[in-house]
């Protein structure tokens, strides 16, 4: 919150300690007179979490922030339900074209439009989603449905490569 008088203001907050430094830095650089307090959150203190996950977990952190965020001092689930979700998204969908759709317009949004926070997450979540689904849908033999069943004749070698000689698994055998 902001208290303020006409020739003193009061700026309360909440900053990672990691950025302590930086901010005093950029105030520092900003205002000559400038007296910067920090202290250490109180017990009865609502302390804001901010979640910290590798590049691999953070796109995740979208589905934990939609669930709600731990409290100060407990557990981040994310990074043990991230690969299991990983895994699942690509077996629902499991189509090795929608997967590669997917993966591709997800991360040429993110790189066109250089998104920030939530929406960069989501979007990384989608790019991650299609990966799993293009490698279980390879995995599978599924290429955007049922398609290659009406190629032409003579171009039956591309149905015998992606589905006769890259799938591991046919769910309806």
């Amino acid at each position: 919150y902001i208290k303020q008088t006409e020739k003193v203001i009061i700026i309360e907050g909440w900053i990672l300690k990691k950025e302590l430094n930086k901010l005093k830095d950029i105030l520092h650089k900003k205002f000559k007179e400038l007296e910067v307090v920090f202290s250490d959150p109180k017990e009865s203190d609502d302390i804001p979490v901010s979640l910290k996950n590798n590049k691999f977990v953070e796109p995740f952190e979208s589905i934990t922030e939609l669930y709600g965020i731990p409290k100060y001092k407990e557990f981040d689930p994310t990074p043990l339900f991230a690969p299991f979700y990983f895994i699942f998204f690509g077996m629902c969908l499991s189509d090795a074209g929608y997967g590669l759709v997917i993966a591709i317009l997800s991360y040429w949004a993110l790189v066109k439009f250089k998104f920030e926070g939530m929406a960069k997450k989501f979007f990384g979540l989608f790019f991650l989603g299609g990966v799993s689904t293009f490698i279980m849908g390879a995995i599978m033999g599924s290429w955007m449905g049922d398609t290659l069943n009406f190629l032409p004749e003579n171009m039956l070698f591309i149905k015998t490569f992606l589905i006769d000689s890259i799938s591991l698994l046919d769910p309806i055998k």
